[in-house]
């Protein structure tokens, strides 16, 4: 089998085991006395994925090609750890003889049927639509990490030495993180729930030689010390999807100026909430034709607190309460209902995204509230998803008339859009990029 027939698309995903965050796998093949076995080193700078947790999972899958054979050499053998040899070991022996000038391997994990289901022969070599749980209830939760490695080895490279297989991941990891910009200390963010609308649900990633200067929507090289190759995401047959979560209770953000900066509302370390998605490029949602574009939606909550009962000398608006402490509060968004204060009050607000996913990388959206130049976000489209449960613990107000003027979708909730930053990195961090959040 070539390489250029591989064809690896990846499939459904309902996690049993989460290698959500390691930076570096790599898997050896030990070929000193002809059999192969592996031995695997994991660097990683998370606490989901380590050495620890591949030695006590169910391995992961190997296939081995040996150059100008008409089957697969291996073909589909699960490693798994062996304690005693310190080495993840085949199900059966197989022999790197003299006549096999080269072989390229591939490998995978998880190896659970119901996450990746291959289909794979000497002609060809695929696992097809990889769909990550997509709900609005911490679907990170229950998401894995889809882990892929090739290398073609040559015999002359191989014997008495370790061959290597060095895993790369196959999906994006995308967080929301939340900052309170205020120059004003007064103001007081408020958020109840997070979501990001209208990215693409599934994909089938192909495996290519790499060819310099070749490109294409969603391809990608792969530059490891074994060479390069090319991985590309075909997204035909893909819906836009939503994912997200609410934090109820005690996990709710309470954000004041200056403090909390960059709090993760989705990738936080309560419930698992980091994403991973296929990578994909979008465009973010317009308001001046309704379209399915792509926006991050918040349910929230903005107050002002001031010092003193009342202002002096003036009446005092609808929707203002004691704080308790000497000073009163404001309610400035959600509209008051009937003239009322109410602390459990939260509305939705918005802001367009044109989302930029790469393979392997972590991508991290940071929303700036209030800050010089920005505001708490738009009304969001009429037709936005609920972050809500069925039964929460708030009250989700909505513009009594959508159609008015200043709470139509796309209009600011107060003065100006949210801006964002956003920062991308190798399961880490990357360069910022601030943008103006309505």
């Amino acid at each position: 089998m070539t390489f250029a027939r591989l064809k690896l698309f990846s499939m459904a995903v309902a996690a049993t085991l989460s290698v959500a965050s390691c930076t570096k796998e790599e898997v050896q093949m030990n070929t000193s006395n002809g059999d192969i076995k592996f031995i695997t080193r994991v660097s990683s700078r998370a606490t989901e994925t380590d050495l620890g947790v591949l030695q006590n999972s169910d391995g992961f899958k190997v296939y081995a090609d040996v150059e100008g054979w008409n089957s697969l050499f291996i073909n589909g053998d699960t490693a798994t750890y062996n304690s005693a040899t310190n080495h993840f070991e085949l199900s059966q022996q197989y022999r790197w003889t003299a006549d096999m000038k080269s072989i390229e391997f591939w490998a995978f994990h998880p190896i659970d049927s119901k996450i990746v289901n291959p289909e794979i022969s000497a002609q060809e070599v695929f696992i097809k639509e990889f769909t990550p749980v997509a709900s609005l209830a911490n679907p990170g939760a229950t998401q894995s990490d889809l882990i892929i490695a090739y290398n073609k080895a040559q015999l002359s490279d191989a014997t008495g030495t370790a061959v290597p297989l060095k895993f790369q991941h196959a999906l994006s990891q995308v967080e929301v993180h939340i900052a309170n910009k205020a120059a004003d200390d007064r103001k007081i963010v408020r958020i109840a729930g997070v979501g990001i609308v209208n990215a693409k649900n599934k994909g089938s990633l192909y495996f290519h030689p790499y060819e310099a200067g070749v490109t294409a929507d969603n391809r990608f090289t792969i530059d490891d010390e074994n060479g390069k190759y090319d991985i590309e995401w075909n997204l035909t047959g893909a819906v836009n999807t939503n994912y997200g979560q609410y934090l109820s209770g005690d996990n709710k953000l309470y954000l004041e100026p200056g403090k909390n900066q960059g709090t993760a509302a989705i990738g936080n370390a309560i419930g698992n909430s980091s994403l991973m998605l296929v990578p994909q490029k979008t465009t973010g949602y317009k308001f001046d034709t309704p379209n399915d574009g792509s926006y991050i939606l918040l349910l929230c909550r903005i107050e002002i607190h001031h010092e003193g009962d009342q202002h002096e000398g003036a009446a005092e608006p609808d929707g203002v309460v004691s704080d308790g402490k000497g000073g009163h509060i404001h309610q400035l968004f959600p509209d008051l209902v009937n003239g009322q204060y109410d602390p459990d009050a939260y509305g939705y607000t918005c802001v367009p995204v044109s989302f930029d996913w790469t393979p392997g990388l972590r991508h991290i959206y940071t929303l700036n509230f209030l800050g010089a130049s920005s505001g708490t976000g738009q009304y969001p489209p009429t037709d936005h998803p609920k972050i809500e449960p069925e039964d929460p613990d708030i009250t989700v107000v909505e513009p009594d008339d959508p159609t008015e003027e200043g709470k139509r979708p796309g209009d600011t909730v107060l003065d100006n859009p949210i801006s964002f930053t956003v920062t991308v990195s190798g399961w880490e961090k990357a360069p910022d990029t601030d943008t103006p959040m309505p």
